[in-house]
């Protein structure tokens, strides 16, 4: 009993400087989550330069109001109605995020000719956004469209857009040449509310165009007087 004693401490004494010389084992959330390539090509990626993309050559609006800073833009879109003589900005599902009044065209119906004094009816992209503080109207020299001209892609005529004015008197109201006017103060909040290609849609007049834009339907025929009788006649040249 004594020599197998002593047998198991001379063992315990041979076997323990060896495991105390071993490093410790690695644990399974010390343990490398990838392999050393992968890990040399991450280490080298925090040293690269940002990517330039290419410039898609299209005219960009500032958006000082359009999205807080970490949201997903919502589409937008805005109504006119010429009737009302008002401006609606909303949003994809229809809500109202901005209202005010306009001036639109002092004659009423479809756009047909260039200086009809007239606005475009329909859906329209907005594309371009353009400072006009220095423009001028080509009749009577006056710089008259206030700090910003939207401009609506309308077919067959040019010169369509939503923008200031120096009359601030006629809105709301039926007085512009066919652009839609507002307020100075109104025109900034909308720049910064719309993006390029928004739509713009135009509701035509509920109300009957002027008599001139009627269409000529069928004249009714002439009626000849009825033939006076004698007593009548001779009653007439009293």
């Amino acid at each position: 009993m004594k020599h197998r004693l002593l047998f198991i401490t001379l063992v315990a004494s041979l076997t323990l400087p060896v495991f105390a010389d071993a490093p410790p084992a690695q644990t399974e959330a010390e343990a490398p989550f990838f392999s050393p390539a992968v890990e040399a090509a991450l280490a080298a990626y925090g040293g690269t330069e940002k990517p330039v993309l290419p410039e898609d050559g299209r005219k960009h609006i500032d958006r000082e109001l359009s999205t807080v800073p970490g949201r997903m833009f919502m589409p937008r879109k805005i109504e006119i109605r010429k009737d009302a003589c008002r401006l609606d900005l909303c949003n994809a599902f229809g809500d109202k995020l901005m209202s005010f009044p306009v001036c639109t065209s002092r004659n009423r119906g479809q756009k047909k000719t260039r200086d009809d004094c007239k606005t475009s009816e329909g859906t329209f992209k907005l594309y371009g956004a353009y400072i006009s503080t220095d423009w001028t109207y080509k009749d009577t020299n006056q710089k008259c469209y206030g700090p910003f001209f939207l401009a609506l892609n309308t077919p067959f005529y040019t010169g369509i857009g939503i923008h200031g004015t120096n009359a601030p008197g006629s809105i709301p109201g039926r007085r512009s040449h066919g652009c839609i006017r507002v307020h100075n103060e109104n025109i900034v909040k909308l720049k910064g509310m719309v993006t390029k290609d928004i739509l713009v849609t135009i509701f035509p007049d509920k109300v009957s165009p002027e008599p001139a834009d009627a269409p000529e339907g069928p004249k009714p025929a002439a009626v000849k007087p009825a033939p006076k009788h004698e007593a009548e006649a001779e009653t007439d040249s009293i």
